[in-house]
């Protein structure tokens, strides 16, 4: 079998009627609906919260790309941040030109974990090839990056020695 590193793998007879196999033929030759991007980001949901209707409207006075993306029937007081966040990226990746818009998108915050809440995008990108798919996949996460803090939300990381070391608390 010829991989799509141009690699050469030998598989043994029983295998192909015993096994289970991936056909990536199709995806080679454009007849589906893109690669799969599956990922979860882990959300410190001590920064969730509700917000005022002065609070929206301030976010979208500061970042007018959101108001572009969230529908105003969505808009409402004591929204919760981390909510309104979910639907921004949800709108935002359906006017991607590069997002498939079958058989799905997904943008779904996970069961809560020790560390956070797992938001979990779930999507197809058209682009076939491997490096153009993960440039569009990175660009993807870094919007998610960059945008959360528009809505005043925090991915999780654990303490390292840095952070124990430049705080404020003494033992």
């Amino acid at each position: 079998i010829y991989n799509w590193d141009t690699t050469t793998s030998v598989i043994p007879i029983t295998a192909l009627s015993s096994g289970h196999f991936k056909n990536l033929e199709k995806m080679t030759e454009g007849k589906t609906y893109g690669r799969r991007m599956l990922r979860s980001f882990i959300f410190d949901t001590s920064w969730f919260r509700p917000l005022k209707a002065e609070e929206v409207g301030e976010i979208m006075v500061k970042h007018p790309e959101v108001k572009e993306y969230i529908p105003s029937e969505e808009l409402e007081d004591d929204i919760l941040n981390a909510h309104l966040y979910r639907i921004y990226l949800y709108h935002w990746l359906m006017r991607q030109p590069y997002i498939s818009q079958q058989p799905r998108l997904i943008v779904r915050w996970n069961e809560q974990v020790n560390t956070g809440m797992p938001l979990q995008v779930y999507t197809y990108i058209t682009e076939g090839s491997v490096a153009p798919f993960e440039q569009k996949q990175s660009l993807i996460t870094e919007h998610l990056i960059e945008s959360m803090k528009w809505f005043n939300l925090r991915l999780y990381q654990s303490p390292s020695a840095f952070d124990a070391s430049n705080s404020n608390i003494f033992i």
